[in-house]
């Protein structure tokens, strides 16, 4: 209960209202839903790579295992800080858990194994894309194109294809290394490869990444990504680009 897409995005955006239906709507999947779907099963495989590229397993465990240990000790459950509460903790094991989970060696066959992953999901985006815009029919559509309306109770504003087909433009170039991503130190002329990256990941350290010194190696001169596309992608989404970016994929 709670876990379903439905009661995970009511709410948290400005198109749900009280009248919304209390279960999502009935989709009919075509041939282009198809390509959709198949762009999706990749982004997940790539993602769950990189998850599974620094075996976080361990790394969470002893976090949570070494914060049993040091709660049972806490008899008073008060904080020896006044800034500090008790319910301060379960944040603070989280972030320590993910930072702990990401640290350290990198199985580069994963990381290589996620960037084919992305590629692909891209590829099949655009097949998504093509096929949608040849649509006649306007029958419970999941993703409509300019001439059709969405199943969901969601407000697919005209042009949004386009608009999130040049955000893809930008993620596939940087996933190429043809965009670089900018960093703190490195200016407006030079950034990071991140195909390089993918390719031959470092040893995750976060004060490294910051500071520089650990992505040295992939800095390099060259342009930069610009957010104009993803700004742009927002503002027609009027401020819901998370929720548009997880459905348009």
């Amino acid at each position: 209960a709670g876990e379903d897409l439905d009661a995970i995005v009511k709410g948290q955006f400005a198109f749900y209202t009280d009248d919304t239906p209390a279960k999502l709507p009935v989709i009919r999947f075509d041939t282009s839903d198809a390509a959709w779907l198949a762009a999706y099963t990749q982004m997940l495989s790539g993602t769950l790579e990189l998850i599974l590229a620094t075996d976080p397993s361990a790394a969470i465990d002893e976090v949570y295992s070494g914060a049993a240990v040091i709660d049972e000790l806490n008899t008073s459950r008060q904080p020896a800080f006044t800034f500090l509460s008790g319910d301060d903790r379960p944040m603070f094991d989280a972030i320590t858990a993910f930072l702990a989970a990401i640290e350290g060696e990198v199985d580069a066959e994963r990381t290589r194994s996620a960037h084919r992953h992305f590629l692909t999901a891209l590829d099949h985006n655009r097949i998504f894309w093509s096929r949608l815009a040849s649509e006649t029919d306007n029958k419970l559509e999941f993703i409509p194109n300019d001439t059709q309306t969405s199943a969901l109770p969601i407000p697919f504003p005209p042009g949004i294809g386009k608009s999130w087909q040049a955000v893809l433009d930008d993620v596939e170039a940087v996933l190429k290394g043809d965009l670089l991503i900018p960093h703190w130190r490195l200016g407006t002329e030079a950034g990071l490869n991140l195909a390089e990256i993918f390719e031959n990941p470092p040893v995750v350290d976060m004060i490294g990444i910051f500071q520089g010194y650990s992505v040295a190696a992939y800095a390099e001169r060259g342009p930069l990504i610009s957010l104009q596309n993803i700004e742009s992608f927002d503002q027609l989404t009027q401020g819901n680009s998370p929720l548009f970016a997880v459905i348009l994929n």
